[in-house]
């Protein structure tokens, strides 16, 4: 069995996005110079991925919360999978990666 989340789309429950209020999810801080040890190669390959891929914060903070929603919603998933197991007597004997 195979999970897609928490990659894009961000797609979850409500209940998943209720977790994390808009106005609660911080914004990653990017040091001074902290792209400074991407190879410049790196940087021309994908230029829209660095400096918050030029999104507005507000677009960033809604983009942070929906993927915070996603990796709730695969963990609530993936615990109803593990309990499953659990429950059919199957757990000691399934790898899980």
């Amino acid at each position: 069995m195979g999970f897609l989340r928490p990659h894009l789309p961000f797609v979850a429950p409500s209940r998943s996005f209720d977790l994390d209020p808009l106005n609660s999810v911080e914004l990653a801080q990017n040091p001074p110079r902290g792209l400074d040890d991407i190879p410049e190669g790196h940087k021309k390959l994908r230029p829209w991925l660095w400096n918050h891929m030029k999104m507005r914060e507000s677009d960033e903070r809604e983009a942070l919360r929906g993927y915070c929603a996603a990796i709730s919603y695969m963990d609530h998933e993936a615990g109803r999978v593990l309990a499953a197991l659990e429950k059919l007597g199957l757990a000691k004997r399934t790898v899980v990666v």
